[in-house]
């Protein structure tokens, strides 16, 4: 390549380096340039409260990357309620709004506070009786606050003529409910009370009460009212239930424990007229042998070879490693045995009593090679069956 050409190519090179350099330079001055502020948004628009409470607010300047990110906090009324970068201290009744607003732009958001000095309950006889509890109404005032509701330990209104307790959520440390002979009260809810070790409910116009929330139960009495279920299986610590005498049947939903220990040992105590119980009496049961290399769960298979002729099997509680027992013998003999295949294997099932509890043993007598489903049906349709493939 001669030199003039050289020359060239060199000059039109040095042309377009400071182009790039001017182009680079321009997409730095970009990315130094601040972001303006647009709004400010709270994530909180209204707010119901007590006096003598608080609660925090946040306030997000947008766009996230605006470069200013401060801003001032002011209260419509500080009578009412003070604001602090963002937490508020609720002073009086009444309604004010926090504000908030941006330095840069003075852009605004603001939050309407609604400060409240008592409970306000549907029912006057229910505040009634509440305020004439000096154990509850510390203060001797006309109403409840939540500090009062928070403290109470025991409410005892029963026969008051009351409609509603509603209100009753804002007393979460409460542990004994007496709510009975109400015959108006219609319903009630306790989700709230998750303290509540005991609740008398009879002679009331419930037609539904849930108290699966409320785990400490140890006593219920919800005799005498319209109810048509109750679950208590998620109720572990129960010691008695009451709840026969309503105006129809009632399906009480409970477990093998809470059959043994709670309503059969102490039915004596138990109000259970006009009561079905429903219950999985197979839980979670698996078929146990000395034969089967494991416990067997439901729906599972096994081997067995011909010459082994007969063999026993038991149903197990598979948590409690143990005969799935039942302190009266009367629901398992209900379950009905039934072998696929007969030609294959028979069975021949009866019920055993040891320390005053019985369990189930069946015996198995196998009469040719091939498959047959060994299953048990409880009174409630429930059923549990594992596969059994006898070999030569």
């Amino acid at each position: 390549m001669d030199r003039k050409r050289l020359l060239g190519m060199a000059a039109a090179a040095l042309m377009v380096l400071p182009m790039t350099l001017v182009s680079c330079n321009k997409d730095d001055d970009d990315d130094n340039q601040e972001v303006k502020v647009e709004k400010v948004e709270l994530n909180i628009h209204e707010q119901d409260i007590f006096v003598g409470e608080k609660f925090t607010l946040e306030a997000t300047v947008l766009p996230k990357n605006a470069k200013n990110k401060k801003v001032t906090w002011t209260s419509g009324d500080e009578k009412i309620a003070t604001v602090d970068n963002g937490e508020v201290k609720v002073i009086a009744v009444g309604t004010t709004y926090i504000y908030v607003k941006t330095s840069e732009g003075g852009f605004k958001d603001s939050c309407k506070v609604i400060a409240r000095g008592n409970i306000e309950f549907a029912d006057a006889k229910f505040l009634a009786a509440l305020v004439a509890d000096k154990n509850i109404n510390t203060d001797g005032d006309d109403g409840i606050s939540r500090q009062e509701a928070a403290a109470a330990e025991s409410i005892d209104i029963s026969a008051k003529n009351i409609t509603s307790i509603d209100g009753i959520e804002y007393f979460t440390n409460l542990k004994e409910l007496d709510c009975s002979e109400n015959k108006s009260l219609e319903s009630i809810d306790l989700s709230k009370l998750t303290n509540l070790t005991s609740l008398m409910c009879s002679y009331t116009a419930l037609t539904s009460l849930d108290i699966t929330k409320n785990t400490e139960l140890t006593y219920v009495n919800c005799a005498n009212n319209k109810l048509d279920t109750l679950d208590i299986r998620k109720n572990s610590k129960l010691e008695t239930i009451l709840c026969g005498n309503q105006a129809e049947e009632i399906k009480l939903f409970l477990t093998i424990d809470q059959y043994n220990g709670v309503w059969n040992e102490k039915k004596e105590k138990s109000d259970n007229k006009n009561v079905a119980l429903v219950m999985d009496i197979f839980g979670n049961a698996v078929f146990n042998s000395v034969k089967f290399d494991a416990n067997l769960k439901d729906g599972e298979s096994t081997k067995i070879e011909l010459d082994q002729k007969k063999f026993n099997f038991f149903l197990y509680d598979s948590e409690k490693d143990a005969n799935l027992s039942f302190i009266e013998s009367s629901l398992l003999k209900q379950l009905v045995w039934e072998s696929s295949d007969e030609t294959v294997a028979l069975l021949e099932p009866s019920v055993s009593e040891e320390n005053d509890y019985y369990y189930v043993q069946v015996k198995v007598s196998l009469k040719s090679v091939g498959e047959t489903e060994i299953s048990a049906t409880d009174g409630q349709g429930n059923k549990i069956s594992f596969k059994l493939t006898v070999t030569e």
